[in-house]
């Protein structure tokens, strides 16, 4: 019970998941599969994160997530993978997660003929993870490491801008 508690509790980490899954499926899902199972779980992390926010609003408390130390190299950088889930960081994760779907919806309707939709889809995907994990980030090698994925997904947009 306690793991099903913890699990509802950081429910972005489902995210990585549905990111993977795309990848790994994106030849059988087609964009329409894309769109609909992004849909399912963006809305799925929007309502957990929603009831955590209204039990972290009634508590008035927050929460540490600590994965452990999982970046160590020779004493220079000794950060643990820790995520705070505080109201701000719930509120901006839910803004995000609802303007995403919104853009999801927008990109299916607007782009649904275009040859790389499902790769507009992908990175709008990675891009709203990226974004949910840096606002439950809290420390200071994580920011650097997410920001770094940002300069990834951007350079991966340009690229298919040009194209």
């Amino acid at each position: 019970m306690l793991f099903l508690q913890s699990l509802f509790t950081f429910a972005p980490l489902t995210l990585i998941l549905h990111c993977l899954f795309i990848f790994l499926f994106k030849r059988w899902l087609g964009p329409i599969g894309t769109f609909y199972g992004s849909i399912i779980s963006f809305s799925l992390v929007l309502i957990c994160s929603l009831n955590e926010l209204y039990s972290v609003l009634i508590h008035g408390n927050y929460i540490f997530v600590d994965f452990g130390r999982w970046f160590f190299c020779l004493d220079l950088i000794d950060s643990h993978l820790v995520f705070c889930v505080d109201s701000l960081a719930l509120i901006s994760s839910s803004l995000v997660l609802t303007l995403t779907m919104f853009a999801l919806y927008f990109g299916v309707e607007y782009m649904y003929r275009e040859a790389f939709i499902n790769r507009l889809l992908y990175l709008l995907n990675l891009f709203a993870t990226s974004v949910v994990f840096l606002f439950y980030c809290y420390d200071y090698f994580l920011i650097l490491f997410f920001m770094g994925m940002y300069w990834i997904i951007f350079l991966s947009t340009c690229q298919f801008l040009l194209l």
